[in-house]
């Protein structure tokens, strides 16, 4: 049947208000001959009845749940689908849990266009959406403005939904710290803060979002979160970013007119930033952050003196619990740990680089500060790359501690005096706890915690092996897992009533 008599067909039913009462088996019937997917959603406007049969059958075909309370749009089946939600009338004012939606890395950018307005057709149908997890491409298709137009109006259309949680991924093919570094004085917020809203539209003016996670910081969407950040100040209770490779400069500048009174939890991963606007943000967040993951950071401008650490001592005397960064930040950035009186967890990732492992005992030192009784995570990072990732991990640190002339009696071992340290978790990378560096030192250094009563060995699970470069020269069960029992029963030996277990990590 060809559009045109199928056309031919609608108008003749509509006629006939008689058609359109016809029994549910006969329509089902009807539709059942409907060969096309346009056709079905010509049907589907005809009369309430075809409209629920046809958008049925249009789903199943894609085994598609449109009343699911999760909505995932991201293989090129599932994005088929989006012309039938914008045509559904029955997804009015149904509420969703989570929207997921990835545009990939089209090289067509009409079609990307025609998918964002869609998918905003059919959000705003709705009444509410509680989280959003967003995967923009931005890469140079031409027709550039218009895009971005359309992806403001398509985020600003999800926050009117009552949205508490968004999560945006941004990619872009553009080069990483391109722009400018300098950080000028301003008693104003920048002028780029003012280029925002496309014609017609107005930024939401409710206050729902709680929790925000940003990847990326294209200089189009720089402005939209300036925004949408201060009109939701009063409810933010969690922030998150990742990859501000560029415009360290302007989130900077972002960061000096925001202030959340309730902030809890703050992350910045894999970013580069100037430092003194960091921090200056960070000193006016006293008494609120309970939550702080900071790692791979680096600094642009190099800073030429340290900071000011014991300016960050308010910010998180009383209500910092959990902290997870790298040794260069413990040693450079976090106040003293005397003054952390709240202080439950810490988690220090290192490089898998020998050199770095002076750093460790540095921030080993500064921990031995702390008045209170905590678990210390420590975690070999391993770049995701197949050529790294076949050193030794800790095991090329406990050579160093275990290497004669060293005393390993001696006072100086940082972890003598770690009396704060009760749990105590290792996670060695890709390289596990096989290796004879490990084997034979490992039970000796623990024996260094004074008052340790739990210690937990984490190993990668098998099934992501192979992403550190595998096959390996050796057993992979023996490398993850060691002839276990020996193992503990040496480690217990050397610290009796210690209980020591392996557990897989969460991959």
């Amino acid at each position: 049947m060809d559009s045109h008599s199928m056309s031919s067909q609608v108008h003749e039913e509509q006629a006939d208000d008689g058609a359109l009462h016809l029994p549910t088996e006969l329509l089902i019937a009807i539709v059942d001959h409907v060969e096309t997917d346009a056709d079905l959603l010509t049907l589907a406007r005809t009369s309430r009845n075809f409209h629920t049969i046809s958008l049925e059958r249009y789903f199943r075909k894609y085994d598609f749940n449109p009343f699911s309370k999760s909505i995932e749009i991201h293989s090129s089946a599932s994005r088929e689908v989006l012309v039938g939600l914008g045509a559904s009338l029955d997804v009015m004012g149904r509420s969703i849990q989570l929207l997921s939606y990835d545009s990939g890395f089209t090289q067509d950018p009409t079609k990307m266009m025609k998918e964002i307005r869609l998918l905003t057709n059919y959000i705003s149908k709705l009444s509410c959406i509680q989280c959003a997890s967003l995967h923009v491409g931005i890469n140079r298709l031409g027709l550039e403005k218009e895009r971005q137009e359309l992806c403001l109006v398509f985020l600003n259309t999800i926050l009117a939904k009552r949205c508490d949680d968004v999560s945006i991924f941004a990619s872009q093919s553009l080069l990483m710290n391109t722009e400018p570094q300098n950080i000028p004085n301003r008693s104003a917020p920048p002028e780029w803060t003012r280029r925002y809203w496309p014609a017609g539209h107005e930024p939401p003016k409710e206050q729902h979002l709680k929790n925000g996670f940003v990847h990326g910081f294209p200089r189009f969407l720089r402005p939209f979160y300036y925004h949408t950040f201060r009109t939701n100040s009063m409810t933010i209770t969690n922030l998150s970013f990742r990859n501000i490779f560029e415009g360290g400069t302007d989130w900077a500048a972002m960061l000096v007119y925001l202030f959340f009174p309730h902030l809890r939890n703050f992350v910045l991963v894999n970013s580069i930033i100037p430092r003194d606007p960091f921090v200056k943000f960070l000193a006016k967040h006293q008494g609120t952050i309970s939550e702080f993951r900071y790692q791979n950071v680096q600094y642009v401008p190099v800073p030429e003196s340290p900071a000011l650490s014991d300016d960050l001592v308010p910010t998180f005397r009383y209500t910092l619990e959990k902290l997870m960064t790298a040794p260069e930040h413990i040693n450079s950035l976090m106040p003293s740990f005397a003054s952390l009186s709240r202080l439950k967890y810490v988690l220090i990732n290192i490089e898998e680089v020998p050199n770095r492992f002076d750093e460790v005992e540095d921030a080993l030192r500064r921990l031995a500060g702390c008045t209170n009784k905590i678990t210390l995570d420590i975690r070999v990072v391993v770049p995701d790359r197949p050529q790294v990732g076949m050193g030794m991990g800790i095991g090329t640190w406990l050579r160093k501690i275990f290497a004669p002339p060293v005393d390993i009696s001696a006072a100086s071992r940082p972890e003598r005096n770690l009396r704060c340290v009760e749990n105590l978790l290792i996670d060695n990378g890709a390289a596990g706890f096989g290796g004879d560096s490990i084997v034979t030192h490992l039970p000796g250094w623990i024996r260094l915690f004074p008052e340790l009563k739990d210690l937990t060995l984490l190993v990668i699970p098998p099934r992501s092996y192979f992403r550190y470069g595998a096959p390996f020269p050796f057993s992979m069960e023996d490398n993850i897992l060691p002839n276990q029992s020996n193992f503990v029963e040496a480690i217990k030996t050397s610290y009796p009533g210690l209980s020591v277990r392996f557990k897989v990590r969460d991959s």
